[in-house]
């Protein structure tokens, strides 16, 4: 039997070497839900899953109407084709799986993103942008470069729902990046949180503030801010000036 990550009964499911379990196709956390609120709300809605995994919140946008791009560094699209079947969808879902490093947002083009442009010949500007767990995998300043590009891609009145591992969570026990400044702050876990969790390679563990920090300097205002009970970051973000 599997081992339990964390008192939310997630298991180790890892789909993608040195880049942890996938959550979210094991529940929906309330980072997820809070996206699906706002989802609901909105008419023909367009949503991104960047860091996708095996399409658990993709699949979720899609069943409420919306056309969803996933986006994930590794080769998930027969893997969400599959989870879909497997929640008995027998009707096509409006999923277009692109397998993109999230540093390189700014390379789709116009073709790539035609399937879910609202006007013929007209650029995706997403509803609803979500990126959970995985901005931790880059510096900060990528960081920072990585959130303006999807502000671009962004809706005026859209919103961002993004989360990283917490440097106060347990993950943080025995970090080396523990007393580094957060542009400096690039090391790997202990080993034994590398083990459990199945994070390799360094990462850029997030206090409140940090993401504070990370939101403002993308071009974005935060509209939620929080930490998980496991300590994790997790924020709602608009365009800067946006209603």
């Amino acid at each position: 039997m599997m081992s339990i990550l964390n008192n939310y009964g997630d298991k180790p499911f890892f789909i993608a070497i040195g880049h942890g379990a996938d959550i979210s196709s094991q529940r929906a956390d309330d980072l997820d839900l809070m996206a699906l609120e706002r989802l609901a709300s909105c008419s023909n809605p367009v949503a991104i899953d960047i860091a996708c995994g095996a399409g658990g919140q993709a699949i979720r946008m899609a069943r409420l109407g919306a056309t969803v791009i996933a986006i994930d560094i590794a080769d998930m699209g027969q893997s969400i084709l599959s989870n879909a079947v497997a929640l008995n969808d027998t009707e096509p879902l409006r999923i277009q799986f692109i397998q993109l490093d999230m540093r390189f947002l700014d390379t789709l083009t116009e073709a790539d993103l035609q399937y879910v442009s609202r006007e013929k010949n007209k650029v995706l500007k997403a509803d609803i942008i979500i990126c959970q767990r995985a901005i931790h995998y880059f510096t900060y300043l990528e960081a920072v470069v990585i959130l303006a590009k999807i502000n671009q891609i962004m809706a005026e009145d859209g919103r961002l729902y993004i989360s990283a591992s917490g440097i106060n969570s347990e993950l943080g026990n025995d970090y080396a990046g523990t007393t580094m400044f957060l542009d400096n702050r690039y090391s790997e876990l202990s080993l034994a949180m590398r083990d459990k969790h199945g994070i390799h390679g360094r990462v850029c563990l997030y206090s409140e503030i940090d993401m504070t920090r990370l939101i403002e300097n993308s071009g974005f205002s935060i509209e939620a801010l929080f930490s998980s009970p496991f300590g994790n970051i997790k924020a709602v973000a608009k365009k800067r000036n946006a209603s």
